[in-house]
């Protein structure tokens, strides 16, 4: 099989906290042959909430 060959990805959340997200995956040709794996993590973090400035006066 060479690069023509359709390639599937499978992905999935493997663990999620409120400050991380884990994610898993996984390339895939066809018969089920495993090409490579990857994983990574994300760092959550909240967002501030906008400061609404006043209006210029006119």
């Amino acid at each position: 099989m060479g690069r023509n060959a359709p390639l599937d990805i499978h992905a999935q959340v493997v663990a999620a906290t409120r400050q991380m997200i884990t994610v898993r995956a996984s390339f895939v040709q066809a018969g089920d042959r495993l090409i490579a794996e990857a994983s990574a993590q994300q760092i959550v973090l909240a967002m501030a909430s906008p400061v609404e400035t006043p209006l210029a006066a006119s």
